[in-house]
């Protein structure tokens, strides 16, 4: 199933922003070598960036991240539905496939 990516801040470079209470300026971003295409909320340029993961011990937490502009950055991350949310589409998806 395709990840879908929610934008969650701009920040500025080495400003802390925590994912799973992890400072993502505190690993190294192990560069996945994919990417997604996304759209500056506030300019609208559309933008293509990796997607990268950073590892503490047992965890590992994936993320997107690029430059808007120098030292500008935009983070996004994976949107997680919960499981309610997954029911609750589920259901309205099939009641219009029964109508």
């Amino acid at each position: 199933m395709k990840e879908i990516w929610q934008f969650k801040k701009t920040i500025v470079d080495s400003e802390p922003y925590y994912i799973d209470n992890l400072n993502i300026w505190e690993f190294e971003w192990k560069n996945t070598g994919e990417t997604i295409q996304i759209q500056d909320p506030l300019y609208k340029q559309n933008y293509s960036f990796n997607v990268y993961e950073i590892n503490s011990g047992n965890k590992t937490t994936r993320f997107s991240a690029g430059e808007f502009s120098n030292l500008i950055y935009g983070i996004y991350e994976p949107y997680k539905l919960a499981e309610n949310d997954r029911k609750n589409i589920l259901q309205k998806f099939f009641s219009k496939l029964n109508k």
